[in-house]
């Protein structure tokens, strides 16, 4: 995808050399750290009946998680890699969607069409974040309009900018005629399926553990809150039993779809390299987004 040449061209334009990506990879550094500092924040403006202790104690621990996914994102993603990139991006579009007013929106909404381009210029650097970014709205899917202006609205967007960026860069006809037939015959075909990598869960784990004996528990924790809130808080007041069921077992299948597709994104070149395993960073934030949200509101 085109998004860092762009990046890499304007730095040399105007600097003359790389430096100006290195600043853009320190700033995303700093917002994956902020991000769900500034979500938490959001929380006690919209809910502020919480006392002060509750709130220090979980502004605490909102910035101890902050910087645990930072520093292993860092670890893994580091000089200007573009994992770190796109993660910061990422996690900035799950922030934007998740404060989504779906019963008050309309397909102009400011916030549905920032978002729809935050998306784009997270995938836009790598296609992954494509895949996660599909795959963490629809964990946000509560209801019908959530699926409008959460996740069609966004992604349709997206998509309109990308073709915005490949048409203005000229990129278009060398991306799908060139790029894409090498990327899946010489370089992802040649190691296999890659939709039975997505199955190679152990990996994950394993480089989790090796990055911070404390990030896999927290991330743990948080996909057992996560379950808890989908079954037992956010479709109490529903009347009809069965609607019931089918919206809760639709949003575990959600929740057991985004575990695998991080796993897929991660192992989809087919080489467990360090950085790729940066790519699960930005859904590290988005559980961590509704364990908060759970936990404030409760």
């Amino acid at each position: 995808p085109p998004m860092i040449f762009i990046v890499s061209a304007l730095s040399y334009s105007l600097l003359g050399n790389f430096y100006l990506v290195n600043v853009l990879s320190f700033i995303c550094m700093l917002t994956i750290t902020l991000v769900p500092i500034v979500f938490v924040i959001l929380l006690f403006f919209i809910n502020k009946k919480k006392g002060v202790f509750f709130n220090i104690c979980l502004s605490l621990c909102v910035i101890a998680i902050s910087v645990l996914i930072t520093c292993y994102t860092q670890m893994r993603s580091a000089n200007a890699q573009i994992e770190m990139i796109g993660t910061a991006f990422l996690s900035v579009y799950f922030l934007l969607i998740y404060f989504i007013d779906s019963k008050n929106a309309k397909f102009y909404s400011p916030l549905v069409i920032v978002s729809g381009f935050i998306f784009m210029i997270s995938f836009m650097f790598k296609e992954p974040f494509g895949v996660l970014g599909l795959a963490g709205a629809l964990l946000l899917v509560k209801n019908k309009k959530d699926l409008i202006y959460k996740f069609a609205m966004p992604v349709a967007y997206s998509i309109v900018f990308a073709l915005l960026v490949f048409i203005c860069t000229g990129t278009l006809i060398p991306y799908i005629t060139f790029y894409l037939p090498h990327m899946f015959g010489a370089h992802i075909g040649i190691h296999g399926s890659p939709f039975a990598r997505m199955f190679n869960l152990a990996k994950v784990i394993d480089d989790i553990n090796k990055g911070s004996k404390v990030l896999l528990p927290v991330i743990v924790i948080c996909i057992l809150l996560v379950v808890l809130k989908i079954v037992v808080f956010d479709h109490k007041e529903e009347n009809s039993k069965k609607k019931k069921i089918i919206i809760i077992s639709l949003r575990l299948v959600a929740l057991i779809a985004l575990i695998f597709a991080t796993s897929f994104s991660i192992g989809v070149g087919g080489h467990y390299f360090s950085h790729h395993f940066a790519f699960g960073s930005p859904i590290y934030v988005l559980l961590f987004f509704n364990d908060a949200n759970f936990v404030f509101l409760r």
